[in-house]
This record gives C-alpha cells, sequence and structure tokens, in this order.
C-alpha cells in the first residue's frame, strides 16, 4: 500500500471487506511500501492516514520494501517459490488458511471486486 498513490482510495475498499469478513475470520495485513516511492516517510504518520481518512481497522505493518534486494522475507519468499511479485502499490497476494499462496490480484482490481470475493469466499469455506 502507499498513501500517495493512484490507487490508495482501495484503503476504503479494504476498510469495508474487513468490516464485512471479520467474523469469517478473514484477516487483512496492508504492509506500506516505499519501493515505488509513494509512501509517507514514517510509520506513525501511515498509521495515522490510515485511520483517519478510511477508518482503518485491520493490520498495518511498518514500512517495508516489497521488491527487490531489501524485500521482506514474506515477498522474498513470494519471489522466490511462487514467481509472484508486486508490481506496484496494492498489489494483492491471497493466501489459504494454511499459510500457502493461493492467488494474486494487480493493482487495478478493488478489494471489493467480484473476482476477489469469489476467491476469498472459496478460501474461507476451506477446513
Amino acid at each position: 500500500t502507499a498513501s500517495y498513490c493512484g490507487f490508495t482510495k482501495q484503503y476504503a475498499n479494504l476498510s469495508n471487506l474487513h468490516r464485512e469478513y471479520f467474523e469469517k475470520n478473514l484477516v487483512i495485513i496492508g504492509t506500506p511500501s516505499n519501493s515505488f516511492h509513494q509512501e509517507l516517510s514514517n510509520n506513525e504518520e501511515v498509521k495515522e492516514f490510515c485511520l483517519v481518512n478510511y477508518e482503518t481497522k485491520f493490520i498495518i505493518s511498518e514500512i517495508i520494501s516489497v521488491v527487490g534486494e531489501n524485500a521482506h522475507p514474506i515477498y522474498s519468499w513470494m519471489t522466490s517459490e511462487y514467481n509472484e511479485t508486486p508490481k506496484w502499490n496494492f498489489y494483492k497476494l491471497l493466501l489459504d488458511k494454511n499459510g500457502h499462496f493461493h492467488s494474486s490480484f494487480n493493482s487495478l482490481t478493488k478489494p471489493n471486486s467480484t473476482s476477489i470475493l469469489k476467491v476469498v469466499d472459496e478460501i474461507l469455506k476451506q477446513p
């Protein structure tokens, strides 16, 4: 995610998705990154921005790198194991209940899109 991106309004969709699926145990983790040079300068500013502007209640990590040599280990793992690397801010990676990669969606796909909701429902139905 990023605070100064054309897709930043997707925070609202993520917040709504979190509210709608909270009881179904969907976990949303936003990972702010300045990998694409569109993020605020520190973690407190990011958290305040998200809370004030989008009423985010889902998990927001510290600012991390998502691509390249300094990518956070989760993104390095996604790249090495599944050849999945964020192409831009608000790239979505869906993991199943066991932490295995399931699917990804690009920045253009809104978090509340039918395609994402179908996959989320499918994952949540799994034992």
